[in-house]
């Protein structure tokens, strides 16, 4: 279906901190942990039910730091083996992608969900973000939550198939929610939505153990039986593998497939 698998983005069209993931020493350097803590933002509090409550503790404790390196853009490039998964594919087409800790790098995993004909993405995160715009017969779009515009999946498709010069792309609904991860997912239905998140952002690290503890059991509640979590760079996501999950890997990406339980982990 598709003629190019990768992004069509020169590399001397990166910004000067994107192209540091193609630095060895400074990518060794990053494994080592963010290098400067990320800044925390005032979000909008919407409606929160007794499960938010509930986290609303380990959010405002839990420690982060912001990556330097676009592990989303590695991420990306790894779609033409992910293609060789066809029970991958099919799960990505059957509901929406939710990617946690997306940063100002989320035009890759969009692209990326529009080849798969993935029906929504939603980006989440509690850091800076630069809403989706572009001009068009002398208007200005944003289209940053193009779920409640109408026609708005069309609209990101145009973005993209200017951007990154592919007429191939599809129809895509885009949100970002400005929040905390944990939090956002503890608001969301059961076995509603397939979730990645690339470049983790929190340390494994004891003081962090109950936040990280608690994301693991809300993903595997979002998360349906023969649903998706993908990943890179995200060490805190192995625990997954307590929660139901069974682990591959393709190329970099860890991939994990929530099984059926006799017993679900969390009601």
């Amino acid at each position: 279906m598709f003629e190019d698998e990768k992004p069509k983005i020169d590399p001397s069209q990166l910004s000067k901190r994107d192209r540091k993931m193609l630095d060895p020493e400074q990518d060794a350097v990053l494994q080592k942990g963010g290098r400067k803590q990320g800044k925390k933002v005032e979000v909008p509090r919407p409606k929160e039910n007794p499960r938010q409550a509930e986290v609303e503790d380990l959010y405002q404790s839990v420690e982060w730091y912001r990556w330097d390196t676009n592990y989303a853009f590695i991420f990306a490039d790894h779609t033409r083996e992910i293609r060789k998964h066809p029970e991958i594919a099919e799960q990505l087409k059957a509901r929406r992608l939710i990617d946690l800790g997306c940063g100002d790098s989320y035009l890759n995993i969009l692209w990326f969900a529009t080849r798969f004909e993935v029906p929504a993405y939603v980006g989440v995160d509690r850091g800076d973000y630069v809403p989706l715009r572009f001009e068009e017969g002398g208007e200005r779009h944003t289209i940053s939550d193009s779920h409640q515009i109408e026609n708005g999946a069309e609209l990101v498709a145009k973005y993209l198939r200017k951007k990154y010069n592919d007429e191939a792309i599809q129809p895509i609904h885009f949100q970002f929610v400005p929040d905390d991860m944990l939090r956002y997912l503890a608001g969301e239905p059961d076995g509603s939505a397939n979730i990645t998140s690339n470049g983790f952002a929190i340390p494994d690290l004891p003081r962090n153990k109950a936040y990280l503890d608690r994301l693991a059991e809300e993903v595997a509640r979002v998360v349906p039986v023969g649903g998706i979590v993908l990943t890179l760079e995200n060490r805190p996501f192995h625990r997954l593998t307590e929660q139901g999950f069974q682990k591959t890997e393709i190329g970099q990406i860890e991939c994990y497939i929530k099984e059926e339980q006799e017993e679900q982990v969390r009601s």
